[in-house]
């Protein structure tokens, strides 16, 4: 396989085939921040729609609406970050490459360290989140579980 390398002053380079990964990279993230935003939206509808007909209900449920509603709002919001973080990774990607631009090139790459960075921030959060709550069902309700 023959590598045909541009010039760089800081000894990094990259070959057509490089690019050409990095070019096929960016198309396949664009498809998923735009998947992602539109799922985004629907989280957000869908928060909205529950506030909306939960409190037409009446009785018991009443008060789940507003419960319902800052929760899902939330879940969009959330999602709506990292999807975000790959439209202007993708963006600033192609820019980069269609322009040999160095700092579109720089501007992608903080915005991929970004995605990876609050994903994995997340991920510990839920972890942590999930071992509080094993932790409090079996410390509070221990007898359930060892029947």
């Amino acid at each position: 396989m023959e590598h045909d390398y541009t010039a760089s002053p800081t000894g990094l380079t990259l070959s057509q085939t490089d690019q050409q990964h990095l070019s096929d990279t960016r198309r396949w993230t664009k498809f998923l921040a735009i998947v992602g935003l539109v799922l985004s939206g629907f989280i957000i509808l869908a928060g909205a729609s529950f506030g909306l007909f939960s409190s037409a209900i009446s009785g018991s449920y009443q008060g789940m609406g507003a419960v319902g509603l800052v929760a899902y709002l939330l879940l969009g919001l959330v999602y709506l970050i990292p999807c975000v973080y790959l439209l202007r990774f993708s963006s600033s990607l192609g820019t980069a490459l269609r322009e040999q631009d160095q700092n579109a090139l720089t501007h992608a790459l903080s915005n991929h360290k970004s995605f990876y960075k609050f994903i994995s921030i997340f991920l510990i959060v839920t972890l942590v989140f999930y071992a509080l709550a094993l932790a409090g069902l079996l410390l509070f309700n221990p007898a359930q579980y060892w029947r």
